[in-house]
This record gives C-alpha cells, structure tokens and sequence, in this order.
C-alpha cells in the first residue's frame, strides 16, 4: 500500500472510533479499547510502498490495565520493523489517553502525578489527546509532511480527533485545556513514525513485560 494512503487509512480509523464514541460512549479507556481492536482487525501487517525504498510492518495495539498500565501507558503498540537491506527493529510505543470533558472543555483527567511516573519509566512517553470536535493549531509542527499533504486535498486545514504531545512538553507547559495542541501532532502521524522505527522503547525488559503481559491477558504470540 502506499505511504500517504495507509496513513490516511490509520487517521480514518481513529476518527471514526472517536466521532462515533460521542457522546454516549465518551469514555477514554471505551475509546482506545476500540482503536486497538480496529487496528488489530484492519492494519496489523503490510508492505507500504511510495517512499524510496519498500519496507514490510507488522504490529499490534493494546489497552494495557493493572501494572502494565500504571508503569507506562494506557496503550501500547507493539512493532516489528523489517527494512528493505533485512534488518529487523522491534519496539513498542505507549500513550496515555485523556478525553476532552465535553462540559467544561477541558482533559479534567490530567493527572501530572500520574504522567510523570510514566515519563520516568520510558525514554519517550505520550500524552494522547482525544477531543469529539476537530483539532487544528498543530499544521505548522508538520510543514511538508505526508499528513498535511494527504488531508489538504479535502481539507482547507489539516485536522484530527486525535493528537500526541510529548509526555515532558504537556508536564512541564503543566495545562489541561486546548492550549495543548500547538505541541503536538496527530496520533496517526505519530504511529507512522513509530512504524518506521523512531521514537520507540527498546530496552528488552520494557519489551517483555507488555508482551508478557499481552500474552497473559489476550493470548497475544
């Protein structure tokens, strides 16, 4: 599949998941159990094309509870990189989800406490933004990027539900409203970064423990 097409398909699939979760399934751990379940059934291994070199993924998502959870993340996704020259990289990729409470406008679930825990069991931690109206400000952070690319030709301004912040930007900006979204980008995005081998957890052990774990729990091999 080419690039810009299958990260359209990962963007459409979040904000499907979202706009359909409002407003009576407006729970963040609802959410993200069913983008893990949308990614697993539509995206979990493919040959992307359109870049300069071919590469294969494979990879699967979860909603971690229990420990796992507390240590790193409300989701994790688990990727398999195979580059066209054989290397393989192996990673995984946490986000902790917050709705936007639709009453007050604002992620009433940020927890600092919580977050930087997180932030200081991983070398790259992600507050994961959902918000059920579209969320812009963030265009200039991907100047010249497939995303903006792929959106513009039916959008005016490229926009999402769905949208990352460095866990240590949010802490330390230290604010629960939209203000937060000029420091991120889409989580589709992001995921295609991860997917390519940037930005992931690759200390064996934290690899363990959430396969472990997704092992245990989901039969996950």
């Amino acid at each position: 599949m080419q690039y810009s097409k299958y990260l359209q398909k990962i963007e459409t699939i979040i904000c499907d998941v979202i706009k359909s979760a409002y407003p009576r399934s407006w729970v963040e751990d609802t959410i993200s159990y069913q983008i893990c379940e949308q990614f697993r059934s539509k995206l979990a291994s493919e040959t992307i094309e359109g870049l300069s070199r071919p590469f294969n993924i494979q990879w699967d998502a979860f909603k971690l509870r229990g420990t796992p959870e507390n240590l790193y993340g409300d989701l994790a996704i688990v990727i398999n990189f195979h580059t066209w020259e054989g290397e393989i990289i192996r990673g995984v990729s946490f986000f902790e989800a917050k709705k936007i409470d639709f009453k007050t406008d604002k992620y009433t679930s940020y927890d600092s406490t919580q977050l930087t825990k997180q932030s200081s069991n991983l070398k790259h931690s992600n507050l994961l933004l959902y918000s059920h109206s579209s969320i812009t400000d963030f265009e200039d952070n991907l100047l010249l990027q497939p995303f903006v690319n792929a959106t513009r030709s039916k959008l005016k301004t490229a926009q999402t539900h769905a949208l990352t912040v460095q866990t240590d930007v949010a802490l330390q900006v230290n604010k629960n409203d939209r203000s937060l979204y000029k420091f991120g980008t889409p989580f589709s995005h992001q995921i295609c970064r991860n997917l390519r081998g940037f930005d992931l957890e690759t200390n064996h052990e934290i690899i363990k423990n959430v396969t472990g774990w997704a092992a245990g729990q989901t039969g996950y091999k």
